[in-house]
């Protein structure tokens, strides 16, 4: 079956006044000072689902209470381009495990597009790196009366070259910093082991979003990854506590299911 990448589109407005002070382009000099535009913004953000993952009233309404900031205001010398990415850093502060991409227009003439850098280069060489050397696995840990789960993302190599690599790839991609730990053994003709991982939900979640597309091997464990990330998204969200979270049926399906495929690998 054909996956496809879905973005939901919300389009708002506001109106504000800004200026460039520091203007040398002779042409458009009489932008240094404090004048009225018409904004138009666009937001395309990822869906996971077609059935209004994320709702497009509900979000627009969203949008526009955190808009009301530059209604009718000031917005000093913010350029269209500073205006997308202030926006779309506030769409990933409350929807940090999806691709975002905004567009804010002048007076519906002008404008800047911002989203994602990528580099497709990079991104195809990380993913060669996890089908050979990649891991995501889901840990079972027995508390006093209850069971919790943890997920993880490693990758474990005696090149710390290569591994610095994949960090630099995964921040440039994803402005996730992975943690390096080294492994050194007690044999002293083995070589020193390098592990890089990821154990936040969302960054893991972040990951396996940009790099699914190019991976082989580990593909089928990325996708039950963000099955049982998607199922932790929508019934645990609001809790912090260990003990309150609930693990549906469904997610312990998914947990089953990426444990068989991580047994099937070993052997």
């Amino acid at each position: 079956m054909t996956r496809y990448k879905i973005y939901a589109k919300i389009k708002t407005t506001f109106s504000a006044t800004h200026q460039w002070k520091k203007c040398n382009i002779e042409e458009v000099k009489f932008l240094k000072h404090e004048h009225f535009h018409q904004f138009y913004v666009t937001v395309y953000i990822e869906q996971f689902h077609c059935n209004r993952d994320i709702e497009y009233i509900a979000f627009k309404k969203w949008l526009d209470k955190k808009l009301s900031k530059y209604n009718y205001k000031s917005i000093g010398q913010m350029s269209c381009e500073d205006i997308a990415i202030d926006i779309k850093q506030m769409i990933e502060k409350k929807y940090p495990s999806r691709d975002v991409m905004v567009e804010v227009n002048e007076d519906e003439q002008r404008g800047a597009v911002v989203q994602n850098q990528i580099n497709v280069n990079d991104l195809s060489w990380l993913a060669g790196f996890i089908d050979g050397e990649g891991s995501f696995t889901i840990a079972k840990q027995k508390r006093k009366d209850h069971y919790v789960y943890f997920f993880c993302f490693s990758i474990a190599n005696t090149n710390l070259k290569a591994i610095k690599k994949c960090q630099r790839i995964i921040k440039e991609h994803i402005n996730v910093v992975p943690r390096i730990y080294t492994y050194k053994r007690k044999n002293r003709n083995w070589k020193t082991t390098y592990y890089l991982q990821l154990a936040s939900q969302r960054e893991i979640y972040l990951l396996c979003s940009l790099i699914r597309p190019y991976l082989c091997n580990k593909k089928k464990h990325v996708e039950v990854i963000m099955k049982a990330l998607e199922t932790q998204f929508k019934h645990n969200s609001k809790y912090k506590d260990s003990h309150k979270r609930f693990y549906s049926k469904r997610f312990l399906y998914w947990y089953n299911k990426i444990k068989a495929l991580n047994k099937l690998g070993d052997k």
